[in-house]
């Protein structure tokens, strides 16, 4: 697609390359002295800027980088940076084709057709093209994230999805170069292949992560939280957290893996960001570090909110960070706004906030002491916000090229934490922070709520119901569309997190399975934002149908299919589950619309094998599905979430499905057997001591369990005349043995 060796060829030859120079936009292939070798191409252009253009073969494909230098004696102002600018040469009517819009950001963002949009799409760090048709894929991406964040505009026409114009550029950041060489950041050209676009996605994850040597913890955190939908007036932080710690409803999710607790700004004097090593006496009376050092007796890991550049006015130690706060290029601070939530008006207006510059030692100095310091206080967990503060303005007075010294800054806090601490970026979040955070948002406030204060009748105050309202309580759409958006990235990057899990009435009751099922398929970190010592019970058991925390990102097997994001928006995820025992299939579906969808299931759609039998359990309604041979149609409810489990069908007694977890299995059974000889059905649950649930089983009606009517509910389904079996679990120890002999 777009004719790659041609597309290669052009650009050795400094023919698609543009750089800006002193306001004069300048193609190599123009330039003076131009020489053209066998890896690239140099020259020298506008008179002023020294360039070298490198293309080296890979694995796969071409990595395409720039050099530049001023010639000596020179200061060179570098705009626009254009990597490529070409057009399909074919001029006939192409097949359909998508454009994979990411974004980078945690918007919202979908696939869309090449046509829409006036056929105008922009697309960052990376681009993906895919033909509907012929099934393949043109791929160009950033390979390294150390300067610079690749944009890609793409210009289509129409009628026929022609590609009129594509240009992948380095977006003009007021660079002033002088004698050193400075290296842009390296791009990947994907050669053609049968690669399917989820794929190309992770292969080219993998080539990231190798390159950055990443290295993920396995833990995946669980945790609670103050300072969200209690009051402050109601209740302070240190009563809050001991109700959540001594509960004995909130003892069960601490034993299957719920061992964080979260404080977000309660802990900063006067709720204001720059108060970091200054406690908040009136929520924390006793003295915070104290507390912190009762919350670590109980098995549970600290963590805070911080956002690490910001700096408000008024704050403990605004006047000694002055010096090295950024600043305008005539020397003033440069604003980042105003600072808010919780905080006091003077004169009319809220706290000024500044930002620390990370071109500064000082600055990494300063923070780098504020993090030193919480790990001292147990902190192992940190919300890093407001990211895009640290990013200089184009009026400010800049340390090094673009990007660079915010992603060396980045890349250094980790060094002043804990080694068991990890580091999470919420706003401001961007496959940039590779190598930086062990984990990133990939949605809005997903789950989120305050007490209500009157400057705010709704977000950031209390919870929203009732349907998706951009970044307020559950914005659905933006949830699912962005996990199915950032999938790839997700063990390569960093862990892909949706935010919080809050699903006590009066959420309905649709919403807060949405949010279960959205937690339940994913490996999502994840904090619970109710007040779960007084939380339904039904509700309660929600919140342990995701517990413990499971490994594995399932697909978005439908990216490439949908894409009437407005009146249609269906997604489906299907994660594969593989144990020494068995394997199966989880499948989630979400109709986020206000009328029930027909769905036509394809097996092959779903990654299951289309020449195979499955047998198929709906896990909300608890209700088996019968034996999937090839097509199905399934309705789903509108806006709601189906959870469907497939296993190939066996000729003997076996899992169904179990009501313990949303995976059905995967947390729950450590093993599970068969023996032909003894015709018995064993296996092993694991839970905690205190919590019960059930294992369902099901054979054709030639096995017929012994001893029935002990503590076994049999039935037999009008579908196929099954056998389906209800086995009943109650967890003395953490783990139970369990078996079912069958009559001869």
């Amino acid at each position: 697609m777009f004719g790659y060796n041609s597309l290669i060829k052009n650009i050795k030859s400094g023919k698609t390359t543009f750089v800006s120079v002193d306001g004069t936009r300048c193609r190599l292939s123009d330039s003076d002295g131009f020489c053209q070798f066998e890896t690239g191409c140099t020259g020298i252009l506008n008179g002023v800027l020294n360039f070298t253009l490198y293309l080296t073969k890979c694995s796969g494909g071409t990595v395409v980088s720039l050099s530049f230098s001023a010639v000596k004696g020179k200061q060179v102002r570098v705009g626009d940076i254009t990597l490529l600018d070409f057009a399909e040469e074919k001029t006939e009517p192409a097949p359909d084709r998508a454009v994979y819009c990411f974004q980078d950001s945690l918007f919202d963002q979908y696939v869309r057709r090449a046509s829409e949009n006036e056929g105008k799409h922009q697309t960052k760090p990376m681009c993906l093209v895919y033909n509907l048709v012929r099934k393949e894929s043109f791929f160009a991406a950033q390979l390294t994230f150390d300067k610079n964040l690749f944009e890609f505009d793409l210009t289509f026409n129409e009628t026929d999805s022609v590609l009129k114009s594509l240009v992948c550029r380095i977006p003009d950041s007021g660079f002033v170069a002088g004698e050193e060489t400075v290296f842009t950041d390296q791009l990947f050209l994907k050669a053609p292949g049968p690669e399917r676009p989820y794929d190309i996605l992770c292969n080219w994850g993998d080539r990231v992560k190798d390159h950055y040597k990443v290295e993920l913890p396995e833990k995946i955190v669980a945790g609670f939280i103050t300072g969200l939908l209690v009051s402050p007036k109601a209740e302070i932080s240190t009563s809050q957290i001991r109700r959540q710690l001594n509960s004995s409803q909130v003892a069960p999710l601490r034993s299957l893996g719920m061992d964080y607790l979260w404080i977000s700004l309660d802990n900063l004097k006067k709720t204001l960001p720059g108060n970091w090593l200054y406690p908040n006496d009136k929520k924390f009376p006793e003295g915070l570090v104290d507390f912190l050092r009762e919350v670590e007796t109980k098995g549970i890991k600290p963590g805070f909110w911080i956002g690490l550049f910001q700096m408000c006015e008024s704050t403990e130690d605004f006047e000694k960070t002055k010096d090295f706060l950024i600043k305008t290029a005539n020397g003033e601070l440069s604003s980042r706004g105003e600072w808010s939530w919780e905080a006091t008006m003077i004169n009319g207006h809220f706290p000024a906030q500044y930002s620390l510059d990370p071109g500064k030692q000082e600055s990494l100095d300063y923070i780098g002491n504020v993090f030193s310091t919480y790990a001292d206080w147990g902190i192992r967990y940190h919300m890093v916000d407001f990211l895009e503060t640290g990013l200089y303005h184009k009026d400010d007075a800049k340390v090094g090229y673009d990007r660079e010294s915010y992603m060396k800054f980045m890349r250094s806090i980790k060094k002043y934490c804990h080694p068991e601490t990890q580091l999470l970026a919420a706003t401001g979040a961007s496959l940039s922070m590779v190598g930086a955070v062990q984990t990133s948002r990939v949605g809005l406030d997903y789950g989120e709520g305050r007490p209500l204060e009157k400057f705010y009748p709704s977000y950031p105050a209390t919870y929203v119901i009732n349907g998706s309202f951009g970044s307020m309580g559950s914005p659905n759409r933006n949830a699912v569309s962005n996990l199915a958006m950032w999938a790839f990235a997700h063990g390569r990057f960093f862990q892909c997190n949706s935010n919080m899990m809050t699903v006590d009435k009066p959420i309905p009751l649709n919403e807060a399975q949405i949010s279960a099922t959205l937690f339940g398929i994913s490996p999502s970190p994840v904090f619970f934002g109710d007040d779960m010592d007084r939380m339904s019970p039904d509700r309660l058991a929600l919140i342990k149908k995701v517990l413990p925390r499971c490994p594995g990102m399932p697909e978005p097997v439908d990216l490439f299919q949908r894409f009437d994001i407005d009146n249609d928006f269906i997604r489906t995820f299907v994660l594969k589950v593989e144990k020494p025992w068995a394997t199966w299939y989880v499948c989630a579906v979400f109709n986020l619309n206000n009328s029930y969808r027909t769905i036509e299931f394809a097996p092959e759609e779903w990654n299951l094998d289309p020449a195979k039998k499955y047998r198929m359990y709906d896990f909300w309604q608890e209700t088996y599905c019968g034996v999937v041979d090839g097509k199905k149609t399934i309705e789903v409810p509108a806006n709601s979430a189906v959870v469907y489990r497939f296993e190939e069908v066996k000729d003997h007694p076996w899992i169904l499905s179990t009501d313990m977890h949303v995976r059905q299995g995967d947390a729950e059974l450590a093993d599970v057997k068969w023996d032909a000889e003894t015709r018995t059905l064993s296996g092993v649950a694991k839970r905690c001591p205190g919590e019960q649930g059930n294992i369902f089983i099901i054979a054709d009606d030639t096995f017929i369990p012994e001893n029935a009517n002990r503590g076994l509910m049999v039935s037999k389904t009008g579908i196929d005349m099954s056998v389906i079996i209800k086995k009943a679990i109650h967890f003395e120890h953490d783990t139970e043995a369990w078996s079912i002999k069958f009559d001869e």
